[in-house]
């Protein structure tokens, strides 16, 4: 926060909406994988953007500038990188999260909860 010196209020409020309009959209959208992770990281991206850029209007004394080629780049940005660190995490997530691991140490704590 430092570092890009926005206001707390601006985070909060800003990631509040990009939030609950993601979790509204995917609850509504049917897609599983990587075009529903590519959908959300694009939506999400353009959503916090917009509404950063809203609210800096509404709640700042000195509201930020509009900054279109920059704002687009990042959208352009995290949409070209999500793709490959959409794989990336779901390696990550089948290493630290074997299903099969789960279930045994699930069983194990069942049979020993019964004797």
């Amino acid at each position: 926060m430092s570092f890009s010196e926005i206001p707390l209020k601006m985070i909060w409020s800003t990631t509040l909406i990009v939030f609950s309009s993601l979790l509204i959209i995917k609850n509504r959208i049917q897609l599983t994988g990587a075009s529903s992770f590519i959908i959300l990281t694009l939506f999400g991206s353009a959503a916090f953007e917009a509404s950063y850029y809203s609210l800096s209007a509404l709640l700042e004394s000195s509201p930020t500038s509009l900054m279109l080629t920059d704002r687009l780049l990042q959208i352009l940005v995290n949409f070209v990188s999500c793709y490959p660190l959409y794989f990336l995490l779901d390696k990550i997530d089948g290493l630290l999260f074997n299903e099969n691991e789960w279930q045994h140490s699930s069983k194990a704590a069942h049979e020993a909860h019964h004797e």
